[in-house]
């Protein structure tokens, strides 16, 4: 049933979640800013595949001076402000660098949403901006046109 929630409209990735970390997506590397705006979490090298634009990404957040903590983003506790996300992103070829709006979480038992409802919306966040940008840039310096 992945496969299927993946290809609904409102659906671009499944994060995978366990003890309470998320540590990658399916397809794509998960990147959480912290609620100073100014830390990103993703999980530790060894951890998850290491994807190209992933290392572009590192790159880049290490060229713009913002603070990358080697540590799988503890999803934060609902209601709660501490260890909240000022925004989140996955990565990957297919997408680049593509800003979170929402994380909702489904019980794998019954394949439902989490009762009570676990979600939370996170809004475009500057630093992803820069990030992306970045990347972007990053990407370009090593590009090559192919007929």
């Amino acid at each position: 049933h992945m496969k299927e929630r993946t290809h609904q409209p409102h659906v671009n990735e499944v994060l995978l979640l366990h003890d309470g970390v998320i540590s990658e997506g399916l397809s794509s590397n998960f990147f959480a800013v912290a609620a100073d705006g100014a830390t990103v979490y993703t999980a530790p090298e060894g951890a998850v595949l290491s994807g190209t634009v992933r290392a572009m990404v590192l790159r880049a957040c290490d060229d713009l001076g913002v603070r990358v903590v080697l540590e799988c983003p503890r999803v934060p506790p609902v209601g709660s402000e501490e260890g909240a996300w000022s925004g989140a992103f996955v990565t990957s070829t297919t997408r680049m660098v593509l800003d979170i709006d929402v994380v909702r979480f489904i019980d794998h038992t019954t394949e439902q949403e989490a009762r009570p409802p676990l979600r939370f919306s996170l809004v475009p966040h500057p630093l992803i901006a820069r990030i992306q940008k970045r990347t972007q840039e990053l990407l370009d310096a090593v590009s090559v046109d192919v007929l």
